[in-house]
Formats: C-alpha cells, structure tokens, sequence
C-alpha cells in the first residue's frame, strides 16, 4: 500500500480507519520502501528530528511505552537514517539500526515485544541482518495499538512524500 504524506501535514489521511486494538500482540513487521520524495531539507533544527515508519503503543503512549521504527533523511550523507524509537515509562530512547537506507529499495522491519524488552530488526531484501537494537521495556500490558506512518516532530511535510508499506507475518523464531 502506498501512504501518502501531503504537504504540511504529518499524518497519511484516513490514518485513524487503520488503528485496531490488539490483545498479546508480540511481533510487527512491514515491507518497506521509501521513495525519491522522502529525500527533504528542512533548513532548521527540526531536520534531526525522528519520523516514525511504525510501531506499537500502549495508552497513553508518549507518558507510558511505546516501540516505532524511526527515520530522517540526513541531508549531509544523502541517505536515510533508521532508528530504533521508544518511550519507556515516559522517558524516550533513540538509537540508531541503519544509516545507509537506499530511495527505491524494499526492506523489512520488525518489533518484536519480549518479557523485558523491545527488539527492532532491520533487514535488506536478501534478508541479511542489517542490525539488531533492543531497548529494556518495564510494562507488562495486554492491550496495545498501532502507531503507524508520522512526519516530524515539530514540523510539518515540507512536501508530498510517499512511502509503500506491506504488513508481513513474522515468525519470532527469525528475530
């Protein structure tokens, strides 16, 4: 499916027909790829600050837990930047998987949700482990959400961008 990010927004319209609640939900995982449009200067501070691909929450999720993909185009390297993202008790982690994503590649990404941790895994289309982060998690809730494609922090879509993104079934075995 391609989501589309106007210009000056930072959601894909009708974000919210895609927001289920989910019961013990231990693994996400996307096919992904960014487009040419993805590339962005923002000429401010605001061009560090981390999108989100995905990821899942549990409410409310910015004051309690919640594990996402992140990403930011790196104006000086030319590239994308994955980042591991999560609130834990409230506080943020970010720490970056990937630096070198390329425009018009597929990838796959996946969170798994362990006892004690977050695990993000990123992998290139052969399937070769890119990096795995994990992140300690301190909750032990049942019922979760999405979080699902975001622009910015701050700053809105400085341009229509798109991104496809295909949900795939992950085997926890292969994390």
């Amino acid at each position: 499916m391609k989501l589309i990010i106007r210009k000056g927004k930072h959601r894909p319209a009708w974000w919210w027909l895609r927001w289920p609640i989910w019961y013990n939900k231990s693994t996400i995982g996307y096919k992904f790829q960014f487009s040419p449009n993805c590339e962005y200067d923002l000429r401010h501070a605001d061009q560090d600050d981390t999108n989100k691909l995905f990821g899942i929450g549990y409410f409310p999720h910015h004051r309690l837990e919640s594990a996402r993909i992140g990403w930011r185009f790196d104006v000086i390297k030319r590239t994308i930047i994955l980042s591991a993202y999560a609130y834990v008790d409230g506080k943020r982690y970010i720490e970056e998987i990937m630096d070198n994503i390329v425009i018009d590649v597929e990838y796959i990404a996946v969170i798994l949700v362990a006892n004690n941790k977050y695990i993000f895994r990123v992998a290139s289309p052969d399937d070769h482990v890119t990096r795995i982060v994990s992140i300690p998690k301190q909750h032990n809730i049942k019922f979760a959400y999405p979080l699902g494609l975001y622009f910015g922090g701050n700053s809105g879509c400085p341009h229509r961008m798109h991104i496809t993104m295909k949900n795939v079934i992950i085997k926890r075995k292969r994390i």
